[in-house]
């Protein structure tokens, strides 16, 4: 059986490998370029898409507003 410091050891690589392997994307331009899945999107980019939902006609998209 593991000792707990080598169970504690073990389970802080993954942590630390899951992330370093990710990237947060600061800008719209790295989020439209991104190809990596485990990437992600920082709040402030999240909240500018959000800011900016349109329809494909380019009519703007209002979550609070019904028909």
């Amino acid at each position: 059986m593991s000792s707990l410091r080598e169970l504690f050891l073990s389970e802080l690589k993954k942590y630390q490998q899951a992330f370093t392997t990710k990237r947060v994307l600061t800008t719209m331009e790295e989020v439209a370029a991104n190809t990596n899945e485990a990437n992600l999107p920082s709040a402030v980019v999240v909240s500018e898409l959000y800011d900016n939902l349109q329809f494909p006609d380019g009519v703007g998209f209002y979550p609070d507003v019904k028909n």
